[in-house]
């Protein structure tokens, strides 16, 4: 008979934490890259394969900062476990970071850029109030200061947060179904995943 196996208890609240503090640090760090937050941002960087740095960034930085420091207190933090938390935090932020399809630069922020920018065409071809709102309600975000619209904002917010969570759902659902095959049967390899793999085999045990 094998051994017992006793289940791991997940640290949900600083997962959740650290992804919400990482996530404000990688969104500024987009911003202050200028016209090359596209090749240098956190988020993806290569759109075409949905490559991104926020998958290694964190644990090129922890391991450089724990041999630099000497650190016995962050080497041991450095388990395969916490590396493991530390791949999931990022595969989830870089979608809100991306300069290229992110949160702030995502589609539905461009309905409401173009509103302002080509009005005219802007009413023409993406007429729907919940897909942007109207342009007098988009020009009064800009400046601040202006209170806020609620009743023209709610359907633009509720339309694009189902799109979103819509399509994660979607590909979760998806992922499970092939799960089975792809992973326990065929045993094909994640690629963004095996440079992590790679860094987990060869630690030291």
């Amino acid at each position: 008979m094998g051994g017992e196996h006793r289940a791991e208890k997940i640290p949900w609240i600083p997962i959740i934490l650290a992804t919400i503090l990482l996530s404000a640090v990688a969104q500024s760090w987009v911003f202050l890259m200028g016209p090359m937050k596209a090749f240098y941002g956190l988020g993806i960087v290569l759109c075409s394969i949905a490559l991104s740095t926020s998958f290694y960034i964190y644990h090129v930085l922890l391991a450089a900062i724990t041999q630099l420091t000497g650190s016995k207190w962050l080497a041991s933090k450095l388990t395969p476990e916490n590396i493991l938390y530390i791949y999931i935090i990022g595969s989830c932020i870089t979608w809100y970071v991306a300069a290229v399809g992110g949160y702030v630069t995502g589609t539905h922020f461009q309905f409401v850029g173009s509103r302002i920018i080509d009005t005219e065409r802007s009413l023409k071809y993406i007429p729907s109030s919940f897909l942007a709102p109207s342009p007098e309600v988009c020009k009064l975000a800009f400046p601040g200061g202006n209170p806020v619209p609620w009743g023209e904002w709610i359907p633009f917010i509720v339309f694009w947060w189902l799109h979103l969570y819509g399509v994660g759902l979607l590909f979760t659902a998806t992922a499970t179904i092939l799960r089975k095959d792809w992973i326990d049967v065929e045993r094909v390899p994640f690629q963004q995943a095996m440079i992590l793999y790679e860094f987990i085999r060869r630690m030291p045990t």
